[in-house]
Protein backbone atom coordinates (compact mmCIF):
# COMPACT_ATOMS: atom_id res chain seq x y z
CA UNK A 1 0.00 0.00 0.00
CA UNK A 2 2.80 2.65 0.71
CA UNK A 3 4.10 1.53 -2.69
CA UNK A 4 1.10 1.88 -4.31
CA UNK A 5 0.97 5.80 -2.37
CA UNK A 6 4.70 6.42 -3.82
CA UNK A 7 3.73 5.59 -7.33
CA UNK A 8 0.60 7.41 -7.23
CA UNK A 9 2.81 10.58 -6.32
CA UNK A 10 4.91 10.41 -9.43
CA UNK A 11 2.31 11.42 -11.55
CA UNK A 12 1.63 14.78 -9.18
CA UNK A 13 5.08 16.18 -10.18
CA UNK A 14 5.25 15.02 -14.27
CA UNK A 15 1.13 16.93 -14.37
CA UNK A 16 1.45 19.86 -11.43
CA UNK A 17 -1.59 21.33 -12.95
CA UNK A 18 -3.94 18.52 -12.25
CA UNK A 19 -4.96 18.11 -8.65
CA UNK A 20 -6.60 14.73 -9.29
CA UNK A 21 -3.63 12.73 -8.63
CA UNK A 22 -2.63 14.69 -4.83
CA UNK A 23 -5.97 14.43 -4.39
CA UNK A 24 -5.72 10.34 -4.72
CA UNK A 25 -2.53 10.36 -3.21
CA UNK A 26 -3.63 12.17 -0.01
CA UNK A 27 -6.55 9.66 0.08
CA UNK A 28 -4.27 6.75 0.10
CA UNK A 29 -1.96 8.49 2.58
CA UNK A 30 -4.19 8.90 5.03
CA UNK A 31 -5.37 4.62 4.21
CA UNK A 32 -2.17 4.04 4.90
CA UNK A 33 -1.94 5.88 8.19
CA UNK A 34 -5.22 4.25 9.22
CA UNK A 35 -3.94 0.42 8.33
CA UNK A 36 -0.86 1.52 10.45
CA UNK A 37 -3.22 3.11 13.53
CA UNK A 38 -4.99 -0.59 13.22
CA UNK A 39 -2.18 -2.28 13.19
CA UNK A 40 -0.36 -0.24 15.88
CA UNK A 41 -3.28 -1.14 17.96
CA UNK A 42 -3.99 -4.62 17.56
CA UNK A 43 -0.62 -4.82 18.55
CA UNK A 44 -0.52 -3.15 22.17
CA UNK A 45 -3.86 -5.16 22.92
CA UNK A 46 -2.57 -8.43 22.04
CA UNK A 47 1.01 -7.34 24.30
CA UNK A 48 -1.88 -6.07 27.01
CA UNK A 49 -4.04 -9.77 27.29
CA UNK A 50 -0.92 -11.67 27.41
CA UNK A 51 0.24 -9.51 30.43
CA UNK A 52 -3.02 -10.24 32.38
CA UNK A 53 -2.93 -13.42 31.40
CA UNK A 54 0.48 -14.36 32.20
CA UNK A 55 0.19 -13.78 36.43
CA UNK A 56 -2.30 -15.83 36.62
CA UNK A 57 -0.93 -18.83 34.78
CA UNK A 58 2.54 -17.88 36.73
CA UNK A 59 1.06 -18.28 39.58
CA UNK A 60 -0.37 -21.87 38.95
CA UNK A 61 2.70 -23.44 38.48
CA UNK A 62 5.34 -24.76 40.89
CA UNK A 63 8.28 -23.45 41.83
CA UNK A 64 9.85 -25.65 40.24
CA UNK A 65 8.90 -25.13 37.15
CA UNK A 66 8.78 -21.33 37.66
CA UNK A 67 12.43 -21.63 38.18
CA UNK A 68 12.98 -23.88 34.89
CA UNK A 69 11.04 -20.87 32.27
CA UNK A 70 12.53 -18.05 34.24
CA UNK A 71 16.03 -19.77 33.13
CA UNK A 72 14.93 -21.06 30.10
CA UNK A 73 13.08 -17.63 28.85
CA UNK A 74 16.33 -14.93 30.71
CA UNK A 75 19.03 -17.30 29.09
CA UNK A 76 17.35 -17.08 25.37
CA UNK A 77 16.46 -13.05 26.03
CA UNK A 78 20.33 -12.64 26.96
CA UNK A 79 21.94 -14.67 24.14
CA UNK A 80 19.43 -12.41 21.81
CA UNK A 81 20.66 -8.85 23.71
CA UNK A 82 24.66 -10.29 23.10
CA UNK A 83 23.54 -10.89 19.72
CA UNK A 84 21.84 -7.55 18.82
CA UNK A 85 24.35 -5.67 21.57
CA UNK A 86 21.01 -4.44 23.43
CA UNK A 87 21.78 -5.04 26.65
CA UNK A 88 18.77 -4.37 29.62
CA UNK A 89 18.79 -4.67 33.36
CA UNK A 90 15.73 -6.72 34.32
CA UNK A 91 15.84 -9.92 32.06
CA UNK A 92 12.72 -11.46 29.61
CA UNK A 93 10.25 -11.41 32.87
CA UNK A 94 11.51 -8.14 34.97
Amino acid sequence: MVVAAFLLSLPTFALPTSRTWLKVHGWLVMACALFTLVLGLMEWITTLTTRANLEAIWGQQTPEIQSMLQQKVCYTFNIAALKTGFITGGGALA
